[in-house]
């Protein structure tokens, strides 16, 4: 009886990473990362927290545009770029940037504000005061087998209590699922045990540029919480899986990070639900 062998280049490619690139702000999370698996083969991301293997993933997924680099599933290359409808028309006008001609700190203190002076497409100048108080924030859900784990805070301009996640604002040069481990470390006392990233938005594209990243996990410990911010005070609270939907429904969930993890999570097929 004989033996025949397949050699690697007659099996072909089901995945290529190429020179991939992933920044958050002035933070290089992948840099020039490349790799390539074959049909059949069974192959590992491994690495620190930090080293960015959930930021790979999240883009192969199609979750994270890259800032270079390219993907390739089963010779397709992935187009991260939102698309365009076939009737939509484009004039030279419709995607034309505004020119920042200059920059000046409008207001400093828990918010920061800054003052553009621009440059219209048109020609015409003016002001525009940007919100770049962080360089971007994170938010938590927790799953815990039937149910979800919220955090409760009075949120003083709306002067009332109100359901949202475990989260708060990134440090600069910190990476997104660092400072989700540590927010939710530091407001909850519990150390995460698995995260999946979901997604990321822009709360208020109109006056900030920070993004607010998304994050799916499960904890493992529980300790105390390190916060002790007179100006934050966070209980958490449980809530089942199945009342979720019905307390959206009438208006008890109201946080926009809580809102679109739970959206995104549900339509990953995540929680079971």
């Amino acid at each position: 009886m004989e033996v025949a062998r397949v050699s690697d280049a007659e099996v072909p490619l089901i995945l290529e990473v190429q020179d991939l690139v992933v920044r958050y702000g002035g933070q290089t999370a992948v840099n020039g990362l490349g790799f390539s698996v074959r049909r059949g083969e069974i192959f590992g991301l491994l690495g620190p927290n930090g080293a960015g293997k959930t930021t790979t993933l999240s883009v192969i997924e199609g979750l994270l545009k890259p800032d270079g680099g390219r993907v390739r599933i089963d010779g397709v290359v992935m187009d991260h770029a939102p698309r365009r409808r076939p009737d939509e028309r484009r004039s030279p006008m419709d995607e034309a940037h505004w020119d920042r001609l200059e920059a000046t700190t409008a207001y400093a203190g828990r918010v920061k504000l800054t003052d553009y002076r621009v440059r219209l497409p048109s020609g015409e100048l003016g002001h525009y005061e940007v919100d770049e108080s962080i360089p971007f924030a994170v938010a938590v859900l927790i799953e815990q087998d039937d149910e979800i784990l919220l955090t409760r805070q009075y949120r003083f301009p709306l002067n009332a209590w109100i359901f949202d996640l475990p989260g708060g604002a990134g440090e600069e040069g910190e990476l997104p699922e660092i400072a989700a481990r540590r927010e939710v470390q530091e407001e909850l006392g519990l150390s995460i045990d698995s995260i999946v990233a979901l997604q990321h938005f822009f709360p208020n594209p109109g006056r900030s540029a920070w993004p607010v990243y998304l994050f799916l996990a499960k904890v493992a410990e529980e300790g105390l919480p390190a916060l002790d911010d007179p100006w934050e005070r966070v209980a958490g609270r449980r809530v089942k899986k199945s009342h979720v939907s019905e307390m959206i429904a009438a208006g008890e969930l109201v946080d926009p990070s809580l809102l679109i993890a739970w959206q995104s999570a549900t339509a990953k097929g995540l929680l079971g639900v």
